[in-house]
């Protein structure tokens, strides 16, 4: 597949709109569990955080696998908040 801007654009587009519907993005797992980017880091490599997937490039969490996980936690979250 050549890469162009356009290319970049429209994965970028339809990256938005799947990480909408199901996904969380670093960012978004480090504001839901109240821990900074880094810290998300060190916990995936620890095991404490189930490991991302990636998606053009980007590490990504399916928001069920979190809500599960943070279930067996003893942890119950708005899924409306997510």
């Amino acid at each position: 597949m050549v890469v162009n801007k356009q290319n970049k654009f429209a994965t970028k587009i339809l990256f938005e709109g799947v990480k909408m519907k199901n996904l969380l993005t670093q960012n978004d797992l480090a504001n839901l569990l109240g821990y900074s980017e880094r810290t998300i880091n060190t916990y995936v490599t620890l095991g404490k955080i189930p490991k991302p997937k990636k998606i053009f490039g980007k590490r990504v969490w399916e928001k069920e696998t979190i809500l599960k996980w943070l279930e067996r936690k003893g942890i119950h979250i708005n899924n409306e908040g997510v």
